[in-house]
C-alpha cells in the first residue's frame, strides 16, 4: 500500500500496489494515471478506467492490435496474483511486455546497457514547508517540492556511477530509480531453488487433495456410541414361546390309532418332518417289515380317518395339520403377571402364531388380545401400532408367565429334549425360532434380565447416502411381500431373511409353508401347502435361513439385498435358572390350586387322560376322590386343615408336586438397567470436515483460502473473456502510453 499525505491534512491510499493520479500531465485527457507495483517495482500506467476491475482488464489489452497475450503471459500473471506465492522468484522483476518498453527504445527506461524503472518503495510521502520528504528503508531524502529532480543527475553519475539518480514522478512523488537486472544477471540458483519449491508445493497439494477427496467419496458411515437414554424411549419386548413337542400324543387318541405305530409314523413323515411323498400312491414302506400291499392299505385307512377328523373339526384339508397337532396356548398357559397385575385366563394373551419351528404362543403384555376382533380381516398393523414406548426396570415391573408343558403328551421325537423354546423379539417382527430361541427346562424358574440397545441414524446420513452406502433401510424405502406392514410387521433384518427364505421355498419347492398364515395367504392361494417331499424341501431351506438375502420390494417392485433397519432396538439377555417348585412351600402358593383345578376340570376329562395316566396313574383318581377339591381351593389357597382325610390330602399334595416338578416352568422377563445405550450412525467425513481438511492441506502447501478461490475464478473469467474479445477482428487502439522522460 502507498500512502501520500498532503499539507492540507488529506491523504491518498492505493490498494494492491496502485495509486490513482487522476490529473497527471503525462496522461491524455479522459485517462487516469496509475502506479502499478510489481514486486517492489513501480510503473506508470495511463488507464481509461477508474475501477480496479477495469484496470485489470486493460492490463491485457496493451498488446498490438489483434495480438493475443501468450499463454505464458496469462499463466504467469494468474500465478502471481492468486495462489503461488513463490512465483515472483521465477519471473522477471516488473512487466514482461508493455508498449512503453517495446516501442520507445530511446526512453531512459530502455537503454541498451541497463533498464530503469521507478521503484517507489516509499510508503509515505509528506509535504512540509515546501519540501517533500520520502521515507525509504528508514532513510529520509528531501528535495524541493516544485523541482523535477530530487538530486542532480550529472553529479549523481559522477559520484555514484553504479546508481541512477533519484527522480520525482509526475505527481510529485520522490522515487529512487534503481537499476533493473537483465536476464543475463538473474540468479540461476535462486530460480532453480524456487522452481523446486513451487513445483513441490503444487504436487504435494494436489496429492493431498486427491487423497482427501478419495477418502471423502469412499467414506460412508460409522456407528458410534451416542449416549445413554431413559427407558421412556424403550419398547418392552414381546415373548414367543414354543413347546418343543409339536405333535401331541393325545391327537393319535383323538384320531383313533393311539397304539398304531405305523400310522403314527406315516403322519409324522408325511405332515411333520416331510421326508416322504404324501400321496396315497406312495411306495412308503414305513419302519416295519410290512409288505407294500399291507402298507398301502394302512395308508389309505390313515387318510380316510384324517379327512373325517378334519371335516368334523371344520378344518380345511389343505391347511397344515400342525395347527391341530401342537399343544394349544390355552393348555400351556397357567397365569401371567405384568406391572403388578395378574391374568389367569389365557384370553387376554391368546395368540397362536406360526413360526419356522412350528405353532407357538405369542405374548405382548401391553396388548389385551381378547379385545382384538380376531379373524382374516384383523388389522394387526393398527392394533400393534397402539403399543407405546416406555418400560420400567426391575422384576416387579416385568413380565412373568407360568407354563405347563404337558411332557406326558410328547409324541415329537425329532427333538430329544423336553421343555420350551423362548424368543425375545420386537412386537412387529417374525421370530426366527430355529436360530434365536433358547431352551427352558421344566421344573425351573428362569430369570431373564434384558439389556435393550437402540440404534438410530443422523438425518445427514439418511439424506446423503443410499441404503447400500449407509447399510440400512428406512421404513418407507422397502416393504416385504409376505411380511407386509398391513399385517402388523415392520422392516427388519430378521424379517427380511425370513422373507428371502420364504420366497426361495416358493421358487424351489413349489409349495407354501402351512404355518405362515399371517401374511402368507396369497402364497397359499397360488401354491398348495407343503407336504411330503415338498415339506422336506421347505424344512431344508428354513434350516439354512440366513444364506438367502434377496427379497422382492413391493415399493419399487425390484429385488433388493437385505439390510438392517436404520431405527432399531435389540435386546441382549442372559438366563439364570433355579429349581421350581419348592416342595415345602408349593402347597401354600396359589400355583398349587391353579394347577389342581386345571388337571381336575380339563386334563382328566379330555383325551389327554390316557397319556397322563401312563406317567401319573394316581393323579386323576386322587383328585376325583376328594369331592370338594374346588371348595378346598377357594381363592386359590389350599385349606388342608379343613380336610378330614389327611392321608388323601397328603397324597394329593405329593401327586400335584410331582406333576409340577416335571411340567411347570416359570420365566421372569424384566429390564435390567434403568437406562439404555443408543448407537448412532454418523458420517465418517462430513462435508464440513472435508472442506476444513482440504483447506488446511492446501493452505499448508500453497497458502490457499476462499479468497484465493475467488481470485482464481475472477482471473480465469477475465482471461477467458479477453481471449474471446481479442479473437474478433475489430480494431482497438492502444491504451498504454510510454511514461515521459525525466530530465
Amino acid at each position: 500500500m502507498v500512502k501520500t499525505e498532503h499539507t492540507n491534512g488529506s491523504s491518498e491510499e492505493s490498494l494492491t500496489g496502485m495509486r490513482m493520479c487522476s490529473h497527471n500531465p503525462n496522461c491524455k485527457a479522459g485517462t487516469a494515471a496509475r502506479f502499478q507495483s510489481s514486486n517492489g517495482d513501480v510503473r506508470l500506467v495511463c488507464s481509461i478506467s477508474e475501477s480496479q476491475e477495469g484496470f485489470l482488464t486493460e492490463e491485457w489489452v496493451g498488446f498490438e492490435e489483434g495480438e493475443l497475450p501468450s499463454y505464458w503471459d496469462c499463466f504467469s500473471n494468474f500465478c502471481q496474483q492468486t495462489i503461488l506465492h513463490g512465483w515472483h522468484y521465477l519471473t522477471d522483476q516488473g512487466p514482461q511486455r508493455t508498449p512503453a518498453t517495446q516501442h520507445h527504445p530511446s526512453s531512459p527506461l530502455n537503454e541498451a546497457t541497463h533498464t530503469f524503472q521507478y521503484s517507489c518503495s516509499t510508503t509515505t510521502s509528506s509535504h512540509r514547508n515546501g519540501e517533500s520528504y520520502q521515507n525509504h528503508n528508514g532513510t529520509c531524502r528531501s528535495s524541493p517540492t516544485r523541482s523535477n529532480q530530487c538530486c542532480d543527475t550529472k553529479s549523481a553519475k559522477k559520484d555514484k556511477p553504479h546508481k541512477e539518480p533519484e527522480k520525482r514522478d509526475p505527481t510529485g512523488c520522490c522515487c529512487l530509480c534503481v537499476r533493473k537486472q537483465t536476464k543475463s544477471e538473474n540468479n540461476v540458483y535462486r530460480s532453480v531453488f524456487w522452481s523446486i519449491i513451487v513445483f513441490a508445493s503444487v504436487v504435494s497439494g494436489g496429492f493431498f487433495l486427491h487423497d482427501n477427496t478419495s477418502e471423502f467419496l469412499k467414506s460412508t458411515v460409522q456407528t458410534t456410541l451416542d449416549s445413554m437414554v431413559p427407558l421412556s424411549q424403550v419398547l418392552f419386548p414381546s415373548v414367543v414361546v414354543c413347546n418343543i413337542n409339536q405333535i401331541r400324543k393325545s391327537l393319535f387318541n383323538e384320531l383313533g390309532f393311539y397304539e398304531n405305530e405305523t400310522l403314527v409314523r406315516i403322519m409324522y413323515e408325511d405332515f411333520i418332518k416331510g421326508t416322504k411323498d404324501n400321496s396315497e400312491s406312495s411306495n412308503y414302506t414305513g419302519m416295519g417289515t410290512e409288505n407294500d400291499e399291507t402298507h398301502d392299505q394302512k395308508r389309505k385307512e390313515f387318510y380316510e380317518v384324517l379327512k373325517g377328523y378334519l371335516i368334523m373339526r371344520n378344518i380345511s384339508v389343505n391347511e397344515s395339520i400342525i395347527w391341530l397337532s401342537h399343544q394349544s396356548c390355552d393348555d400351556m398357559f397357567i397365569y401371567s403377571k405384568w406391572n403388578g397385575s395378574t391374568t389367569y385366563g389365557h384370553g387376554e394373551n391368546k395368540r397362536d402364531f406360526g413360526t419356522d419351528y412350528g405353532i407357538c404362543c405369542w405374548y405382548t403384555p401391553q396388548l389385551n388380545f381378547s379385545a382384538i376382533p380376531y379373524g382374516p380381516e384383523t388389522d394387526w398393523n393398527y392394533w400393534f401400532g397402539t403399543v407405546k414406548k416406555g418400560a420400567k426396570t426391575g422384576k416387579e415391573n416385568g413380565f412373568s408367565v407360568l407354563f405347563d408343558i404337558e411332557s406326558f403328551d410328547y409324541g415329537y421325537y425329532d427333538e430329544g429334549s423336553e421343555g420350551l423354546k423362548v424368543a425375545i423379539t420386537h412386537h412387529l417382527d417374525m421370530p426366527i425360532m430355529r436360530q434365536r430361541a433358547f431352551h427352558v427346562a421344566p421344573g425351573t424358574e428362569n430369570q431373564i434380565p434384558i439389556t435393550p440397545t437402540l440404534y438410530t441414524a443422523n438425518p445427514q446420513v439418511l439424506n446423503r447416502f443410499t441404503p447400500d452406502q449407509r447399510d440400512c433401510y428406512q421404513e418407507h424405502e422397502i416393504d416385504l411381500k409376505y411380511l407386509p406392514k398391513s399385517h402388523g410387521y415392520r422392516y427388519e433384518m430378521s424379517n427380511c431373511l425370513f422373507e428371502a427364505a420364504f420366497e426361495r421355498i416358493l421358487e424351489d419347492c413349489k409349495c407354501a409353508p402351512g404355518f405362515h398364515n399371517e401374511g402368507g395367504k396369497d402364497a397359499m392361494q397360488k401354491y398348495e401347502v407343503c407336504k411330503g417331499s415338498q415339506l422336506a424341501c421347505s424344512n431344508e431351506i428354513l434350516n439354512r435361513m440366513g444364506q438367502y438375502s434377496l427379497v422382492i420390494d413391493t415399493v419399487d417392485n425390484i429385488t433388493k439385498e437385505c439390510l438392517s433397519n436404520c431405527e432399531d432396538q435389540t435386546n441382549d439377555l442372559f438366563v439364570t435358572t433355579s429349581l421350581y417348585p419348592n416342595k415345602k412351600t408349593f402347597k401354600d402358593r396359589e400355583e398349587f390350586c391353579i394347577l389342581g383345578k386345571k388337571l381336575l376340570t380339563a386334563t382328566c376329562k379330555s383325551p389327554k387322560r390316557l397319556p397322563l395316566s401312563s406317567d401319573f396313574p394316581d393323579l386323576c383318581p386322587s383328585l376325583e376322590e376328594l369331592p370338594d377339591f374346588l371348595y378346598q381351593c377357594r381363592h386359590n389357597r389350599w385349606h388342608r386343615e379343613r380336610i378330614q382325610n389327611k392321608s388323601l390330602a397328603l397324597k394329593i399334595e405329593n401327586e400335584i408336586f410331582d406333576y409340577a416338578r416335571s411340567n411347570l416352568a416359570i420365566i421372569n422377563i424384566f429390564i435390567k438397567e434403568p437406562y439404555s445405550k443408543r448407537f448412532r450412525k454418523t458420517e465418517k467425513m462430513s462435508r464440513i470436515a472435508y472442506i476444513a481438511s482440504s483447506g488446511g492441506l492446501l493452505g499448508l502447501c500453497m497458502g490457499f483460502s476462499f479468497v484465493s478461490l475467488a481470485e482464481i475464478i475472477y482471473h480465469c473469467f477475465i482471461c477467458v473473456s479477453l481471449f474471446f474479445k481479442k479473437s474478433s477482428k475489430s480494431s482497438r487502439r492502444r491504451l498504454f502510453k510510454p511514461p515521459p522522460r525525466f530530465t
